[in-house]
């Protein structure tokens, strides 16, 4: 039995380079990394867990995934286009949690702010041109902007060692 699988679901790769950046850092522990629709929900005793953020929540196949999941120790970590809130992130932490068994425990979790398809930034630019009393479009198109670096190496960083500490508050299950 593998102890630590990551699963991974990235629609623009975002999610994908911090699953990777984990599997790297945590390759002396035998790591691998399914998608969802391949991963055994009996195969470790920790899983992370990432998804891509679709309307403030997790990908539909991550909450299949999720709801499988009993007893495990589970890090849940992800990407969202919409960046520069901690409040945003928590949000959607907690609504990737709210599909966990309660008896799952959660040993950590980490979101940070992605880069968008270019397609966002015409939405975001027909939506203001249709709307020019409206700042709130300036806003969208300037996150969209921000969130090109992302994720970045300082986010990886930040990946791995909230990781760490995760893995350290369990090192005597392991």
């Amino acid at each position: 039995m593998n102890r630590i699988t990551i699963v991974c679901e990235s629609l623009t790769g975002n999610t994908a380079m911090l699953a990777e950046a984990l599997r790297s850092h945590l390759l002396d522990q035998n790591v691998r990394i399914f998608a969802p629709a391949h991963a055994d929900a009996d195969s470790s005793d920790v899983f992370f867990i990432g998804s891509w953020t679709d309307k403030g929540d997790c990908a539909d196949a991550t909450v299949e995934f999720l709801k499988k999941l009993h007893n495990k120790n589970v890090f849940l970590f992800g990407t969202c286009g919409f960046g520069k809130s901690d409040a945003y992130y928590e949000t959607v932490y907690r609504r990737f949690a709210d599909h966990l068994n309660p008896d799952n425990r959660i040993i950590g979790h980490y979101i940070c702010q992605g880069k968008m398809p270019e397609s966002v930034l015409h939405r975001y630019e027909a939506m203001k041109a249709a709307n020019p009393e409206s700042n709130r479009w300036d806003e969208s198109i300037e996150n969209y902007y921000s969130a090109l670096n992302h994720p970045n190496g300082d986010d990886m960083q930040a990946l791995c060692e909230v990781a760490d500490a995760a893995l350290e508050t369990i090192k005597a299950t392991l």
